[in-house]
């Protein structure tokens, strides 16, 4: 068996046997199809039978490292760890020497202090000073000197104090007057632009015995002639100026009035309102009992007034007296006058 694996091996080539050798018969051509691949194929089976010769070992010489590192700045050098404690050697801690601190100086605030203050203040003393000068004589306030005992007032000052006592006593009357609202209807006779048409039509009614007054309102002058609590009593008012000749009178005009007294001014819008129903019930004929009559007497005098009020409570008692003797017209008048006389 040992002699036939040493035999040589014969391959039939071109029908004709050549014994080969093993060895030899890894050598023969491969079978291949194209020339490349068959010197391709050479080519590893050349590359497989050179021996692999050992390398020669080269010396490598590195330069130092200062000379490198030193010429080139891009080259940042590795920290060479020189002195390289071991396990078995102790280390010395580093101990780090103190440091000096500076004594903070107390003076410093201090002295930064007080210099912002004299700077504030001289800042201050500064823009007083060209206020000072800025300021007119007129804008600065009047120092007043007292008076010695040897020395009297001036004219000025006295007449001063005799204008001021005189507005006072002017304008103490008007301070203690009150108003109150006094509404009722009417029988208006015409609105006019003038004070003199506005007579002239009143005039007329007075002529004919018939009461009227002049009131003036936003700027014009309205007639009134007559008065009455109710709408129906100054409609029949109005029926006796048609019947007279007064055929342009408006009866039922609601009438808005503001009287002012220096007291009680709602007794007085009170008693008008009272007053003028009576009268123009007396104007139709009606009686009025004397007692509503004496009680309305009696209020009317128990009003408080001004020396000018008196005689406008004067004739509000004439009033109650010209609605008791049935004199309407007359007693209409008369509440005219009153409301006149109160009215601004």
């Amino acid at each position: 068996m040992d002699k036939q694996n040493v035999d040589h091996v014969k391959i039939k080539i071109n029908g004709k046997d050549r014994p080969v050798s093993q060895s030899n018969a890894n050598v023969e051509e491969l079978p291949v199809s194209t020339w490349d691949e068959k010197r391709q194929a050479e080519n590893e089976v050349a590359s497989a039978k050179q021996p692999i010769e050992e390398e020669d070992e080269f010396p490598w010489l590195l330069p130092e490292e200062e000379s490198i590192f030193k010429e080139d700045p891009k080259v940042v050098t590795p920290t060479k760890w020189k002195n390289k404690k071991h396990s078995n050697q102790t280390v010395t801690p580093y101990i780090y020497p103190k440091k000096n601190k500076k004594a903070i100086s107390l003076g410093f605030p201090l002295k930064k202090m007080v210099s912002i203050l004299f700077l504030a203040v001289g800042v201050g003393i500064g823009f007083g000073y060209i206020a000072l000068h800025l300021m007119s004589n007129e804008d600065m306030p009047a120092t007043a000197t007292p008076l010695t005992q040897n020395q009297e007032p001036s004219d000025n000052a006295s007449e001063q104090a005799e204008n001021k006592e005189g507005a006072t006593k002017e304008e103490a009357p008007a301070a203690s007057t009150s108003s109150a609202t006094l509404e009722v209807y009417a029988v208006q006779g015409g609105i006019f632009s003038t004070n003199e048409g506005a007579t002239t039509v009143r005039s007329s009614i007075q002529s004919k015995g018939l009461a009227s007054t002049t009131l003036e309102q936003n700027e014009n002058f309205t007639v009134i002639a007559g008065l009455g609590k109710e709408k129906a009593e100054t409609d029949y008012l109005n029926e006796e100026y048609k019947q007279e000749g007064f055929t342009e009178f408006w009866g039922g005009k609601q009438l808005t009035v503001n009287i002012h007294t220096s007291h009680e001014p709602e007794k007085w819008s009170a008693i008008l309102y009272e007053l003028s129903s009576h009268a123009a019930a007396s104007i139709k004929g009606k009686n009025v009992g004397e007692e509503t009559l004496a009680t309305i007497e009696n209020s009317i005098k128990q009003l408080h007034v001004s020396e000018e009020e008196k005689s406008s409570r004067e004739k509000l008692l004439q009033s109650v007296e010209e609605i008791r003797t049935k004199e309407g017209w007359k007693a209409q008048q008369s509440l005219l006058d009153v409301v006149q006389s109160l009215y601004k």
